[in-house]
């Protein structure tokens, strides 16, 4: 996605004032691709926590499923489970500054729904903002281009 234009140094003062146009917008443009890449990656960590609401809603209602007295894998992270037995389906739901409430399965799944629907509509402003730098980034793209050949046409 990168272009690489080259700046040319004419005279002393010619053609000074376009070279330092294209110079900003080639800063603009450069800076333009890091937010993009950026963008890409909030995206990215949006799906991924999509993607464990999905997996821990999977895990909520195997464990709404069990007796007490069952035993089970509990997930540990990294690909390593433990042997569990329930004991209890309160389930404790972080809510933000190491503050945990006590909710059942049932509530637990709505806050899961929640959840999942302020990353969600976190994920489409990502999207929408992606769109519009793209675009303006297609639009400068050409833009550059052209001044640099107009300063290698005037010297």
């Amino acid at each position: 996605m990168t272009k690489e234009v080259t700046l040319l140094t004419g005279d002393a003062g010619q053609n000074v004032s376009t070279q330092e146009k294209l110079q900003e917008k080639l800063l603009l443009f450069q800076f333009m691709e890091k937010q993009l890449d950026t963008l890409r990656q909030q995206s990215a960590m949006s799906e991924a926590r999509m993607i464990e609401i999905e997996t821990t809603r999977a895990v909520l209602s195997d464990i709404g499923e069990l007796k007490d007295s069952n035993e089970t894998l509990i997930p540990l992270g990294s690909g390593l489970y433990g042997r569990a037995r329930i004991t209890s389906k309160d389930i404790l739901t972080e809510v933000g500054a190491g503050v945990m409430l006590k909710k059942g399965t049932k509530g637990a799944s709505v806050f899961l729904d929640e959840r999942k629907k302020d990353i969600d509509n976190v994920a489409r402003q990502i999207d929408a903002h992606a769109s519009e730098m793209m675009k303006r980034m297609n639009e400068l793209g050409p833009e550059l281009q052209r001044m640099a050949a107009d300063i290698k046409k005037g010297q």
